[in-house]
């Protein structure tokens, strides 16, 4: 159970991170 806990957050993160450098990436690209 506390691994999938674990899993689940960290899943979190990374969509974090995903749509955090997506939004970058975009950024760069229009300007």
């Amino acid at each position: 159970f506390l691994a999938v806990l674990v899993i689940v957050r960290h899943h979190e993160n990374i969509r974090k991170l995903i749509n955090g450098t997506e939004a970058k990436f975009t950024e760069k690209a229009t300007s």
